[in-house]
């Protein structure tokens, strides 16, 4: 199977980049920009590290947490050259001989949007590149297993080439009734506690369908046969088979609902409930900064007043934080969008942190509340923006006709035929109509701008037309139903149909896409694949 890496365009230039994305990319003093943050994570350690060695971070200090959630992370390996290189990693955060790299998503059907993929990928590659460097570096994936949003982790689609069709996530399952014995519903769940046969049965049949193209959809599909057998959580199926995905490259994986891991976040828990007002005050601070350069504040005022849930078994509820509150104990407390990223990077201490254009506008809001109470803001890396295309899929051509000039030529042509017909209008109405000179002139023109609307609106639509039938169809899963694909195709979807060599593709764009970006050009790539 071969692959190739092509550069598709400016990365700067993709729709779905908001002004504040855009800023940051070029380069805005205001926001630090991409360039420079990537330029920070490669400087070297932390301040404040010294003779090769740094801090450790808090999670890593604390020996019963790591010996319970190292043995979970080496049961979720593939093999045993897996666990050795993942005993080697663990063994260098607790000594303080390495650094972690950070990046997160929820569960997701089949691993969640191949954006999942793209994310954990950047991470590997930035991990690699300063441990070449002399600055040992593991990745970490931060799996939000403790989100409620089933609608998003439904929402990737599974592209089936037998039947050149796309097949959808159903939550008719678990969508049902309320359960007569508990009232409460099931929408505030966390996704990773579901059980993994709830929402991934249909993907486990098609994954046995795709068993025999490649040796990592046959161990995928085992995977999910075991899991779903051994009723497993649906967030333990995910670190698994990312697990499986990058063997070899000694990620590592944290659980966003291990109760053990917020008990150690204990300090900054008291700290910001003590000082909660404060916490909201900075983080609408934030929101006003961007404001006030002409962004939008991304957090709002709700969930800057209401940003902790608590863990009532497998559901988040809401935490009451009157001034008279108590809270709650660490071990149950769950972070919101308004303080989640404070608490990873509390506890983690990453030397960067992976990161997806939706992401970057709250993070930079909440630089102000990381200011005001003392947390180190790690740099943020945007993650790799890829497309898997087929050999004959072609970029639009950077020289050839753009919507500007196309549209001066409809203007121009329209001009041309208003203008022969308004002269003639005229006339009419001075030697067939008896009208004034004068009014005739007016009365042309009014008309001549009607004619000129309509007529360029006619020549638009057809051009369109014309350019529709001409397009080839490309198949479903480059754009599956009209979305961007990576935020459609489902991980595993592609992992599957393609295998390991996609996986190196991927690798191998992140590379470049860190190169690229050292240099200020962030671009977005296309992967070239063969057709499933």
């Amino acid at each position: 199977m071969t692959m190739s890496l092509r550069e598709a365009g400016d990365l700067k230039q993709l729709e779905e980049m908001s002004a504040l994305v855009q800023a940051w990319l070029a380069g805005d003093p205001l926001l630090t920009g991409a360039q420079a943050e990537l330029a920070r994570c490669l400087a070297g350690p932390r301040q404040g590290a010294s003779e090769g060695a740094v801090e450790i971070a808090p999670a890593w200090a604390k020996e019963d947490w790591v010996a319970d959630w190292s043995a979970r992370v080496l049961a979720d390996q593939p093999d045993a050259a897996a666990c050795d290189l993942v005993k080697k990693q663990i063994a260098a955060l607790c000594s303080g001989a390495a650094e972690v790299v950070v990046t997160g998503q929820q569960p997701g059907l089949l691993g969640g949007p191949l954006y999942t993929l793209l994310k954990v990928a950047t991470t590997v590659a930035l991990a690699r590149h300063r441990s070449a460097v002399g600055r040992p570096t593991v990745a970490l994936f931060w799996c939000g297993d403790d989100d409620d949003d089933l609608d998003e982790a439904l929402a990737p689609v599974i592209y089936d080439p037998a039947r050149g069709t796309l097949l959808l996530g159903e939550r008719s399952a678990i969508s049902g009734g309320e359960d007569p014995a508990d009232p409460r519903p099931r929408s505030d769940v966390m996704i990773g506690s579901l059980l993994a046969e709830e929402v991934e049965a249909g993907a486990a049949l098609w994954l046995n369908e795709q068993a025999q193209r490649n040796p990592l959809a046959a161990d995928l599909a085992q995977l999910w046969r075991e899991s779903l057998a051994a009723g497993l959580s649906w967030g333990r199926l995910q670190r698994r088979a990312l697990a499986r995905v990058f063997a070899g490259s000694g990620l590592l994986m944290v659980s966003g609902n291990d109760a053990g891991l917020h008990a150690l976040a204990a300090p900054l828990y008291r700290r910001i409930w003590t000082e909660r007002g404060r916490w909201s005050a900075a983080v609408r601070e934030g929101g006003e900064e961007l404001r006030r350069g002409a962004f939008h504040a991304q957090i709002r005022a709700t969930a800057a007043e209401q940003f902790l849930r608590r863990s009532d078994g497998d559901r988040r509820v809401a935490v009451a934080m009157a001034a008279d509150a108590v809270m709650p104990p660490a071990e149950q407390l769950r972070p919101g969008v308004a303080c989640r990223a404070a608490v990873q990077d509390w506890l983690l201490r990453p030397a960067a942190v992976v990161v997806g254009p939706a992401e970057v506008a709250y993070l930079k809001q909440l630089e102000a509340a990381y200011a005001a109470f003392d947390i180190p803001r790690p740099p943020l890396v945007p993650r790799l923006f890829g497309q898997l295309v087929p050999a004959n899929f072609s970029a639009p051509d950077p020289d050839g006709p753009n919507a500007d000039t196309i549209d001066d030529a409809v203007t121009a042509a329209a001009q041309g035929v208003v203008t022969r017909s308004g002269d003639a209008l005229g006339e009419a109405l001075v030697t067939v109509a008896g009208t004034e000179p004068e009014r005739a002139r007016r009365l042309a023109a009014a008309q001549s701008a009607r004619w000129l609307r309509g007529i360029s609106s006619l020549l638009k639509q057809e051009q369109q037309r014309a350019r529709e039938q001409s397009r080839p169809r490309w198949p479903a899963w480059v754009a599956p139903a009209g979305v961007r694909q990576e935020r459609a195709l489902a991980t595993h979807c592609a992992t599957a149909l393609w295998g390991a060599e996609l996986v190196d593709a991927v690798l191998a764009a992140a590379e470049r896409h860190l190169t690229a970006g050292s240099e200020g050009r962030w671009q977005h790539y296309q992967i070239v694949v063969p057709e499933p």
